[in-house]
């Protein structure tokens, strides 16, 4: 049974565009970070990978501005704007790519500097409601929106079942991601707040990073963060970085890409964890 607050974020998701009331709406991940370089397109792009290769359907969204980082890491073209204004929209799913292992990918650039910040707010709510229209087709729909502070990134960190904050070991990074919960006003339909530390020097820091950032979180904010995990530094996910491909899928038998895939996993509900399967496109 789908719980009210799970019902509310569909209605806020949708936004005036409901969901089909033939399939349920897909489950939305929304990782973020709260400074760049932490790495939160890297986990957003491994972890849609390694759904999509255990056959989930999962559409994998570029929510951060004037990025190409996600087309990049997914060896996919680049020049895909979505544009709108008043009087027209795209048709955001003439706008999909089809991505490693079989995702859909959005690696829009969604946005433009040059547009007057009203202009931009309309773009980003007629880029929601059609993200909640295709909500029916989709098992998970995963947005890196990274530490943007737009519009289209509060109103999916504002729907999301689960925000996935990315952060390192690094103290100013652990501030920052800090700062971006505080600023982001808690209602009753908050998702839940799950933590990855990146690039992790060991087990037992990363242990202690997770610690620490719940407790501030439990003490200062009113709710506590969960861990999902963290991933070890590892050359190898820079290397398949430069070679425009997800490390899950470069090297998919060392322990970086195991560890990725075993917190992919740790979001899907029991009954729908699947084998491990082979990662391709």
């Amino acid at each position: 049974m789908i719980d009210q607050a799970t019902e509310l974020r569909k209605l806020s998701f949708s936004h005036g565009c409901p969901v089909s009331q033939e399939s349920s709406a897909a489950r939305l991940l929304v990782v973020c970070g709260g400074k760049g370089g932490v790495g939160s397109t890297t986990i957003a792009v491994n972890l849609a990978v390694a759904l999509a290769a255990d056959q989930h359907n999962v559409l994998l969204v570029e929510a951060a501005s004037c990025r190409t980082d996600v087309a990049t890491l997914c060896g996919l073209s680049e020049d895909n704007r979505w544009e709108t204004n008043c009087s027209r929209t795209t048709d955001l799913a003439s706008k999909l790519q089809r991505g490693p292992a079989g995702l859909n990918v959005l690696p829009a650039i969604w946005t433009n500097p040059e547009q007057p910040a009203t202009q931009s707010a309309l773009q980003s709510q007629h880029l929601f409601q059609q993200l909640g229209q295709l909500q029916g087709q989709y098992d998970l729909l995963i947005a890196d929106v990274g530490n943007q502070a737009n519009s289209l990134a509060h109103r999916l960190r504002t729907a999301a079942d689960e925000l996935i904050l990315v952060t390192t070991c690094d103290p100013i990074a652990i501030i920052d991601s800090y700062a971006t919960l505080k600023a982001e006003p808690r209602k009753n339909t908050a998702p839940r707040v799950l933590t990855v530390i990146n690039c992790a020097s060991s087990p037992e820091l990363a242990a202690d990073v997770h610690q620490r950032f719940n407790h501030a979180c439990r003490r200062f904010l009113g709710f506590a963060s969960e861990p999902l995990g963290s991933i070890p530094d590892d050359p190898r996910v820079k290397e398949a970085a430069a070679q425009a491909t997800p490390f899950v899928k470069h090297a998919p038998e060392t322990p970086v890409a195991r560890t990725l895939t075993a917190m992919a996993r740790q979001l899907l509900p029991v009954s729908t964890t699947l084998p491990p399967a082979a990662i391709s496109h």
